[in-house]
């Protein structure tokens, strides 16, 4: 009986868990990059996206700068002529939001190669995660979520090292 009602929680969250990653089609991983500062007392950084998913022609991913910590975004660059990018200002004093949009222009447009923006960052906090939404051509929402970093390479050195470590452990135990 309890391996019964065990089996069932698992079988429960691995249902779960694939109807999440059925819901989140799209996928925006980031890097930020420093800039160096062309305006003196204006600190200037760069997103690239890595996005993932499916589009439409003239869908839209929507990623949001918040007001408190981007006072101006560049106009941005798409990968391709697959895509039209555009921004909307944030406003602290309202406090609106920015926006660096991304339409696409064809059916199943190349995401091959990264989009680019530029922008000048307010406040103390680094620049990281941000919230996303793809909208389709009626602006219905189709997806959402929160961009994630590029793992570097470093991460991947790091696991490699310790799944060394750990399979030479299990061959010394083995060995005993």
């Amino acid at each position: 009986m309890r391996i019964a009602r065990s089996f069932t929680h698992v079988a429960a969250a691995i249902g779960f868990t694939f109807s999440l990653s059925a819901a989140a089609a799209t996928s925006v991983q980031f890097e930020v990059h420093d800039l160096s500062d062309t305006i003196a007392g204006e600190d200037l950084w760069q997103y690239r996206y890595f996005v993932a998913g499916t589009f439409q022609q003239f869908e839209e991913l929507d990623v949001v700068f918040d007001a408190a910590l981007a006072s101006s975004i560049g106009s941005g660059v798409a990968p391709n002529d697959d895509w039209a990018v555009s921004v909307v200002q944030p406003i602290a004093g309202i406090p609106a939001d920015g926006i660096f949009a991304a339409q696409a222009q064809i059916d199943n447009p190349s995401l091959s190669q990264p989009f680019t923006v530029d922008f000048v960052r307010s406040g103390s906090a680094l620049p990281g995660a941000q919230s996303f939404e793809v909208v389709d051509a009626n602006f219905e929402l189709k997806d959402f979520g929160i961009t994630s970093p590029v793992p570097e390479p470093a991460s991947y050195v790091l696991l490699a090292a310790g799944l060394a470590v750990l399979g030479v452990r299990r061959l010394t135990i083995a060995a005993r």
